[in-house]
């Protein structure tokens, strides 16, 4: 009954990929509309840098959340995240002495932020930020990704997406990928006019791009340093674009044309970015937990979208994010779990040819299974693939336990006979090592177990706390039940004790 019960609870367990880290940093993001200039933004993280320093710790507030913060608005083109200035990341250490929790310093952290005028907001970690990022290609839990064609009927029916699952019970407010209309200054070359002057479009291409970006030409040597020199038109030249198409273009014969004799120059507005995956235009709803479960998150979501969201013709949603990553891992895991078991069972039939006394033998693991997920329960965490590898490590200690039972009854049973005194006094012989091998252990996770939430051992929490948990009860069946239960199948013992351990060649039967 307690295995059924285990069983079942462990399926309805929530699943997360990797358990909760304490970083001791938090990282929020202020996504501006793309086109704002850096003075907007400068004006948009004063604001957020007024309302982070009233959660600043103080002599006067010592216990306030944050100990410092640095904001970076924009990223250059050389690295590898490249970022619009609209966009701010603010990095944050944190009190240790607060006494608010990581959900709740979260929760305060985005009502710092949420009302700030035109402004999207995500507040994570730092390391889960990057682990987001590295496993999906977006920053966060889960990517809602929508695939189509019309960049128009993408933002829209994003929108829709977003509306439809934003009222959902422990998630953060979702955001949508920033894919918007902005200003551009367009020059389209009149390919019959460049054919008349007799110049090629990558000749005026160079021309535009050295007028607008600027091209390196020469240096400048000071001492031991030595300086670019860049040559481009001046700024108040580069903003005017009512006048750029009387800027004199040289054809190479000397004659001087205006520009806008070959190419017309206008400002128009198109897309700031154009996101493809798979050869296809995708936009991606962002998605974080807030205190739930990502597995019990993203069936949510899937179901609030096949509800609620009519998705145009041609166009349709995946989930992905870490809950793939976890979906992956449980898969991989179980399998190599179930192949392990079938390996150990092959090796103790070549040892004990008695199906019965193999499966005494692996009782220990159902038991132990017990033990993990009643402490995973106890200490209110999820199923993680941390938890998973405690599983299958606790798998091995346990059924290491009942081998030495069972081998230490069968030697009795081969001397003195298999009596009920003869399994209680295997067990009593082997109460001091299977004791010393569970204790052993057991100590010295236990650190793990009560120290878990502290910056660094998260990941080390669930494979303790299974561990811890499963000995327990693994470690009471094999003095509890494992006596009974062979003196109860003693038969398939004694078939396995009546048959010779070695054949007698020089018998005719053996022969």
């Amino acid at each position: 009954v307690a295995v059924l019960v285990a069983v079942g609870a462990l399926l309805g367990m929530g699943r997360n990929f990797l358990p909760a880290f304490n970083e001791g940093a938090a990282q929020v993001n202020l996504f501006a509309q793309p086109g704002t200039s850096l003075e907007t933004s400068r004006t948009i993280s004063q604001m957020a840098d007024k309302r982070f320093r009233q959660l600043l710790a103080t002599p006067e507030h010592p216990n306030r959340p944050l100990l410092n913060f640095t904001c970076r608005t924009g990223r250059a083109e050389d690295d590898e995240h490249v970022m619009g200035v609209n966009v701010s990341e603010y990095v944050m250490s944190l009190n240790p002495n607060s006494p608010l929790s990581r959900a709740e310093l979260i929760e305060e952290l985005t009502h710092a932020v949420e009302d700030l005028p035109g402004v999207e907001h995500e507040v994570e970690q730092p390391i889960a930020h990057l682990i987001s990022h590295m496993l999906s290609g977006v920053t966060a839990q889960i990517a809602v990704k929508l695939y189509g064609e019309d960049l128009t009927t993408l933002r829209v029916t994003a929108d829709e997406i977003k509306a439809a699952i934003e009222t959902i019970d422990g998630i953060a407010e979702p955001v949508v990928e920033q894919q918007q209309q902005v200003p551009q200054m367009r020059i389209e070359l009149q390919r019959e006019q460049l054919a008349f002057y007799g110049i090629s479009a990558r000749y005026v291409h160079d021309f535009v791009e050295t007028a607008m970006n600027g091209r390196v030409v020469s240096q400048v040597l000071e001492g031991d340093r030595s300086f670019d020199m860049m040559l481009r038109l001046d700024e108040p030249y580069r903003e005017a674009i009512d006048q750029l198409g009387r800027l004199a273009l040289e054809l190479p014969d000397g004659q001087r044309i205006p520009l806008g004799s070959v190419a017309r120059v206008y400002e128009s507005a198109g897309p700031n970015a154009i996101s493809r995956e798979d050869a296809q235009r995708r936009i991606v709803v962002r998605v974080n937990t807030a205190g739930r479960d990502l597995a019990s998150a993203v069936e949510m979501i899937q179901q609030r979208i096949d509800a609620e969201v009519d998705l145009p013709e041609g166009y349709f949603v995946t989930l992905g994010g870490q809950f793939e990553a976890q979906q992956e891992a449980t898969r991989r895991i179980v399998w190599l779990g179930l192949l392990a078991i079938a390996v150990v069972f092959l090796v103790l039939h070549a040892a004990y040819p008695s199906i019965s006394v193999v499966l005494q033998i692996l009782l220990a693991l159902p038991v132990a299974l017990v033990g993990g997920v009643a402490a995973l329960l106890l200490t209110g965490q999820d199923l993680s693939v941390a938890g998973m590898v405690g599983f299958i490590s606790l798998g091995g200690i346990a059924a290491r336990n009942g081998l030495l039972l069972v081998s230490t009854y069968l030697d009795r049973a081969r001397e003195f006979g298999l009596t009920r005194e003869a399994i209680v006094q295997g067990s009593l012989d082997r109460v001091a090592p299977v004791l010393m091998t569970s204790l052993t252990t057991g100590l010295g996770l236990l650190p793990l177990v009560i120290g878990g939430d502290l910056p660094g051992k998260e990941i080390l929490l669930p494979v303790a706390t299974v561990i811890v948990g499963g000995l327990i009860t693994s470690t009471a069946c094999e003095f509890l039940l494992r006596p009974g239960l062979f003196w109860a199948l003693r038969a398939d013992a004694e078939r396995l004790l009546a048959s010779p351990e070695e054949p007698d060649v020089r018998t005719p039967t053996a022969a």
